[in-house]
């Protein structure tokens, strides 16, 4: 349930840095995202995890697999409703837990290479590879003239964690 709910969490900050860039920039290709746009990164982020609960039922996820939808990069209506999706399935569904993840080590072999997993690991691999796209669109959104963002947008709850820590002179 923990990690259910800090995956909304996460979709929702990213709804929410989405909702606060200007008019039209976010399909714009960024210097400071080397060409690439937040809507790439973002599209990125829900193509995750519609992976991992598309494969809910077979028992292995392969994210590379994965379906890539430029709509999704585009349209800001589109991830807005993808979210939302995400955020119903994943508060109403008990979902079979993985245990395998099949990934691909070489461009030379067509052979994917499975590992043992769970599907709470691979959630809680989402959260931090959103939180850690969430820095990156951060960095755009700063360079786009955003300057209102939460404070803690893009950190890990480690790095948070150390961060507090360190303020306070100490353990906390």
């Amino acid at each position: 349930m923990v990690l259910t709910e800090k995956s909304i969490e996460v979709l929702m900050q990213l709804r929410d840095i989405v909702g606060r860039l200007p008019e039209g920039a976010y399909d714009q290709p960024l210097e400071v995202l080397e060409g690439n746009s937040v809507g790439k990164h973002a599209r990125h982020i829900v193509e995750f995890f519609e992976c991992l609960l598309a494969s809910a039922s077979s028992g292995c996820v392969n994210y590379d697999n994965r379906n890539r939808d430029a709509l999704l990069e585009k349209d800001t209506r589109e991830l807005n409703g993808r979210i939302a999706a995400l955020a119903l399935v994943l508060r109403t569904n008990d979902f079979y837990r993985h245990n395998e993840l099949a990934l691909q080590t070489s461009l030379d072999n067509d052979q994917d290479v499975l590992i043992n997993t769970s599907f709470d690991r691979e959630l809680w691999y989402n959260i931090e590879h959103c939180t850690h796209h969430l820095a990156i669109i951060r960095i755009a959104a700063r360079s786009l003239g955003v300057t209102a963002l939460p404070e803690h947008l893009g950190l890990a709850y480690s790095t948070r964690k150390h961060l507090e820590e360190e303020s306070s002179g100490g353990k906390i």
